[in-house]
């Protein structure tokens, strides 16, 4: 059997580290067998090969994305044109080698495409950004610090590489891009309006398999420690019409905007316990009817010892929220803004 190297593979077909790391999680490509280097000068001691016919299965995919599908389309089609990947007999399982990048190129349909892709590299620095419609999901892993106490370094970074795996993995499946922010502990995705994209209710789905997943976490930890910690996620989402561009950073292109969805988002993620999903009001209000019948929303309201949760609700951020603990101020002008939670969807 031909062999290629995760390094070539990624230079031939000029998608992400990450993006070849999830199509090995959606099963459509194998786990590399991870071996020293045939090329000497790869200065790495281990790295991962492929079965040269991943080579066409990426090309496949980029095909089918420069035609406008989505990727649960394109999974289905592969499904019904693949067989399973398998490990050639004979190979010992080994560990996959752990990939992290930018989702760019890859989640931009509009943009795919070899022209795209230059144009970032060209300019070595942020794109030109655009005005656009667009949701951003902010997620937060609620006390991060004292779950960082409690593990071994070793222990913690496996937990987060668990979490990000997890996190780009319901990003892409919903067509979302991943991306850096200065806030310790949150993660961001954007979500960008097109024509063939319903963004809204991506970002949707997308937050409640990050919920599923965290409760998987939360119990493979639990067996695994034997602690009763749980592993919570908070989630806030917001969306906006503003200028949004890209800028190149070493690992890909990182989308950038400075208006106010952006610390919405945050702020809910931020306030939210227990793996809560907070939504503003907007965002249900730009949602068609028939999609906003698909989500199950609204506001628990406490008197007293009991509880009753008020279906298709909002409420003010400062009437079910408490403040911020530390005493700050940053998130002060939140106060007013309408909002709802997100329990289920169907």
């Amino acid at each position: 059997m031909e062999w290629i190297s995760s390094v070539e593979l990624i230079e031939k077909t000029n998608i992400s580290r990450a993006t070849l790391n999830n199509y090995i999680r959606m099963n459509i490509l194998p786990k590399p067998d991870v071996r020293k280097p045939s090329d000497p000068l790869i200065k790495a001691r281990r790295i991962g090969y492929f079965p040269k016919s991943a080579l066409s299965t990426l090309e496949q995919i980029k095909t089918l994305k420069t035609d406008g599908l989505a990727m649960k389309m394109i999974l289905d089609r592969l499904k019904k044109a693949l067989p399973a990947p398998q490990r050639p007999e004979g190979l010992k399982r080994k560990n996959s080698i752990q990939i992290q990048g930018s989702l760019f190129e890859d989640l931009l349909p509009e943009r795919a495409g070899k022209s795209a892709k230059l144009k970032i590299r060209d300019d070595h620095g942020a794109l030109n950004p655009d005005f656009r419609s667009f949701c951003v999901l902010a997620a937060d892993l609620q006390d991060a610090e004292r779950v960082r106490a409690e593990l071994h370094p070793e222990e913690y970074f496996d937990l987060v590489r668990q979490l990000w795996d997890s996190a780009s993995a319901a990003a892409e499946s919903n067509r979302g891009l991943w991306a850096r922010h200065p806030w310790q502990g949150i993660t961001l995705f954007y979500f960008l309006k097109t024509t063939d994209n319903p963004y809204l209710m991506n970002a949707v789905q997308c937050a409640m398999e990050l919920r599923e997943a965290m409760m998987k976490l939360t119990m493979e930890w639990k067996l695994r420690k034997g602690w009763f910690n749980e592993l919570c996620l908070n989630i806030g989402i917001s969306e906006g019409e503003e200028h949004l561009g890209f800028i190149q950073t070493p690992t890909g292109a990182s989308p950038v905007t400075f208006g106010g969805a952006i610390l919405e988002a945050i702020g809910l993620a931020k306030h939210g316990r227990s793996g809560s999903i907070w939504m503003t009001k907007r965002v249900i209000q730009k949602m068609s009817r028939k999609d906003r019948e698909k989500i199950h929303y609204g506001i628990r309201h406490f008197r007293q010892d009991r509880e009753a949760f008020v279906k298709n609700s909002f409420a003010r951020v400062r009437d079910v929220m408490p403040g911020d603990p530390s005493g700050s101020r940053q998130f002060a002008d939140l106060e007013n803004l309408a909002v709802t939670e997100i329990t289920d969807h169907s």
